[in-house]
């Protein structure tokens, strides 16, 4: 079976961890598979087997249209037996293309609340989706689903929740080395979050928490737009030699940090699920998260939920 992923951008980000890992098990299983991204936001993917990006570039309006030509001209040459596409923006453009090439089986992915994304950009979702371009539709949380519950009928009974998978490394890990890495004091309690530097993910919270918490230091794994923003954030605050921003890593680094930290954090204020809590709780981290839906259904008595704008909680 031929099959062709198409993601929105690549980065390292839920979305795109969760197509990749479909795209490994693909190949396993002797399908012919190929993951898309529309554009590079940053290079997280680039270089491996079956991945490809169609710019190199965050796009213009006019670059779109260069992305749909070479979109179309990929799945009108590979003729994929399937299409399936991740988030809002691939879903609404690569279905539609997907639909035009003849291809006959598409599933759409919703890893968010509906309420992440713009009005125009639900809007069309609602109606492409409540149309024949979209033959299936995949929501990958209870949460996701209910967020879609006000969508006409004709889109709901498409949908099939299937939960996020993760896997984590099991190996030891020495949490000394972990806070060598970034010059911590061996005694200094260790907190570590993962996630997008954007406001969903609501790291400027864990920073202010962290005024109350002296000699405790922060670690941040992940990038975005807000890079710069939470270093302005972090001198204000005098906490430039307390907060680590680590960056994009490998899955195993990121494993191996988590793992060494005293306390997993995840304050965002809008998820589906949460890849990272997740992948924390698997490796028995103690976590606080924030109160929303989707992570109190995840983590349960699993860890202490707190108000996701609550500093001091």
């Amino acid at each position: 079976m031929k099959v062709i992923q198409v993601v929105t951008q690549m980065e390292a980000a839920g979305a795109q961890r969760v197509a990749y890992m479909l795209h490994q098990r693909f190949l396993k299983e002797d399908h012919r598979s190929e993951l898309v991204f529309l554009y590079t936001r940053r290079p997280a993917y680039e270089g491996l087997t079956g991945v490809r990006s169609l710019l190199g570039h965050p796009p213009s309006a006019l670059d779109y249209v260069r992305i749909s030509c070479k979109l179309a001209a990929l799945l009108h040459a590979e003729k994929p037996d399937v299409l399936i596409t991740h988030t809002h923006y691939s879903n609404i453009l690569g279905q539609s293309i997907g639909l035009l090439c003849g291809v006959t089986r598409r599933i759409a992915v919703n890893h968010s609340p509906d309420s992440i994304y713009s009005a125009a950009a639900r809007a069309v979702d609602r109606i492409v989706g409540s149309s024949s371009i979209y033959t299936e539709i995949v929501a990958v949380s209870d949460s996701v689903e209910v967020s879609l519950a006000e969508y006409p009928a004709a889109y709901r009974e498409k949908i099939t929740v299937i939960n996020n998978g993760v896997s984590v490394s099991n190996e030891a890990v020495d949490k000394a080395c972990v806070k060598a890495r970034f010059h911590i004091p061996s005694n200094a309690p260790l907190l570590v979050n993962v996630g997008r530097l954007n406001q969903v993910k609501n790291q400027s919270l864990l920073l202010r928490a962290l005024t109350f918490l002296p000699e405790v230091h922060l670690v941040i794994v992940g990038d975005g737009e807000l890079r710069n923003d939470l270093l302005s954030l972090a001198g204000s605050l005098c906490l430039e030699n307390r907060v680590h921003l680590a960056g994009e890593l490998p899955s195993a680094e990121v494993n191996a940090i988590v793992a060494g930290c005293d306390v997993f954090l995840f304050p965002s204020i809008a998820e589906a699920m949460g890849l990272a809590l997740a992948e924390a709780m698997l490796l028995s981290r103690p976590i606080v998260a924030s109160d929303i839906p989707a992570l109190c259904r995840l983590l349960r008595d699993g860890g202490i939920l707190a108000p996701a704008e609550d500093a001091v909680a």
